[in-house]
């Protein structure tokens, strides 16, 4: 039984003056979607063809809309390409969305995961609101009802994929930083990038060799191109792998928006311009957290200030070191995944178990597989079984439930064992829907009903044997982190810790 999420509608625009980081961060959201067996559908307005290009190469279906719609229309639109895809969320990342298209969407039969950077002092009540950015607090959302649930913060941070083997990666920093990545957005209409190309030349033979990213749709790439013809720099439109670019660099110039979360997650220390007015919390947060540099706003921003601020900072191993540790303490490359479960919630139901599935449970106990990884690794007879399962049904400090897919699918169960502020989780899952992400999501979507039902909870551990690595990479996904190593049954066990969110 192969179980796969439904379609997800993402709709995002792009222009040389709205920018790509919109789509960008869709993409992003889309893979990790994908991933999870999911088919991903951008309905985009003004798509540059290197951007669609790259959105078709990872399987996502792009329809383009007209160049211009009123809101009616453009929900309209979205509902029926909802209705033809069998897409239940649609996703929303744009800042030239009327406030009033989530409650059309929403009446149209449609759950809304709205994208937001600056903050809503209006009303309105998307089903999951979400903001990457540093500072992000409810605060910026007076008015939005307790049903929305806010996913806040660069845990959150929607980075591609591709960044994931990079996880952990070390790096090294040289008394005198000798490669810089200049990166200002793929657009870049203020040609900002042109300073930085004029600080380069004004520190010659003594500025780190540039590697200068222009964008893909950055209309000045030519020009950028010729005004480094001749010098030890080099100006591409873009590169098929950011992630190695990155971590051959020792710097970089970036601008503030969405790069800054790669940037963190692979401790590359930076300098940042402020392009629009989106960024300017994010290079106050940064350089406040320790992770970059703020040179401020783009206009007023001199390239003999851009100079000597690369100088300063290229001769600083130490501080380049401390803002890498701060920006890896800030992204873990996990954001898209949490995203995407939040999305997938309702897709798994937990019911209590009843002695109706005590043969059910009792025959996913005494799975060959399931056993191998138990601390009690020999079979289970019947009517132990029907006697442990008797007993766990009636004794209020555990909980056990039953997992489905839909009414009368069961994929799983969940069982808690309490013990005052702490929970101790096992999982089992039908043998035929496991490898399908299935663990992950039961374990987090368990431990967050867990929680609504049990206010008293504030943890939950999970026991795991060293040697399974499916259940501690499921485990490692559904936010629990290595906490303490302890004996079970004479056996070594990791023990894994979630905690309530705050």
């Amino acid at each position: 039984m192969i179980i796969k999420p439904r379609t997800l509608l993402l709709r995002a625009d792009a222009s040389p003056a709205m920018g790509t980081g919109h789509v960008m961060r869709c993409l992003a959201l889309a893979e990790a979607w994908q991933a999870a067996g999911g088919q991903a559908v951008l309905l985009s307005r003004d798509l540059p063809p290197a951007l669609a290009a790259r959105a078709q190469a990872q399987n996502a279906t792009v329809i383009p809309l007209p160049p211009e719609t009123s809101a009616g229309e453009d929900t309209r639109f979205t509902a029926q390409t909802a209705a033809q895809h069998d897409a239940r969320w649609v996703v929303v990342d744009g800042y030239q969305f009327p406030l009033p298209l989530c409650a059309m969407l929403q009446a149209a039969g449609l759950q809304v995961l709205w994208v937001d950077d600056f903050g809503v002092p209006a009303e309105f009540a998307p089903d999951l609101l979400l903001n990457q950015n540093l500072g992000a607090a409810p605060a910026w959302y007076p008015h939005v009802p307790p049903r929305t649930e806010l996913l806040l913060g660069p845990r959150y941070a929607l980075l591609r994929r591709e960044f994931a083997r990079w996880r952990h990666s070390p790096r090294t920093f040289p008394a005198q930083a000798q490669k810089l990545l200049v990166t200002l957005g793929g657009s870049d209409p203020a040609n900002a990038t042109a300073k930085v190309i004029e600080a380069l030349h004004l520190l010659g033979g003594a500025a780190p060799q540039a590697l200068v990213l222009a964008g893909a749709a950055n209309p000045h790439a030519a020009a950028l191109a010729r005004a480094l013809a001749g010098t030890p720099h080099q100006c591409l439109p873009h590169v098929p792998d950011m992630p190695a670019r990155m971590a051959e660099a020792d710097l970089a110039i970036a601008a503030g928006g969405t790069t800054v979360w790669e940037l963190a997650f692979m401790g590359l220390p930076a300098l940042l311009l402020c392009l629009a007015d989106n960024q300017r919390r994010n290079c106050h947060e940064l350089a406040a957290a320790g992770a970059a540099v703020n040179l401020g706003w783009h206009e007023t921003a001199t390239p003999d200030q851009i100079a000597a601020a690369l100088t300063a900072l290229a001769a600083d191993a130490t501080r380049r070191a401390a803002m890498s540790a701060a920006g890896r303490a800030l992204v873990d490359g996990r954001g898209a995944e949490r995203v995407c479960l939040h999305l997938r919630e309702n897709e798994v139901r937990l019911r209590p178990a009843t002695s109706n599935d005590a043969r059910l449970v009792y025959e996913w106990f005494n799975e060959p597989s399931v056993r191998a990884v138990s601390f009690s690794p020999e079979p289970v007879s019947w009517e132990h079984h029907l006697a442990w399962f008797k007993a766990r049904l009636a004794d209020p400090r555990h909980v056990l439930w039953i997992a489905e897919a839909t009414p009368g699918r069961p994929v799983g169960q969940a069982r808690f064992a309490l013990d005052g502020h702490t929970a101790t989780i096992s999982i089992s899952l039908s043998a035929e829907t496991r490898g399908q992400g299935w663990g992950t999501l039961l374990i987090w979507a368990a431990c967050r009903k867990l929680c609504r039902e049990h206010p008293e909870i504030r943890r939950v551990e999970a026991w795991i044997k060293p040697d399974n690595q499916p259940s501690l990479r499921a485990f490692a996904k559904a936010d629990f982190l290595p906490w303490a190593e302890k004996d079970v049954r004479g056996q070594p066990a990791l023990v894994y810790e979630w905690k309530r969110p705050l």
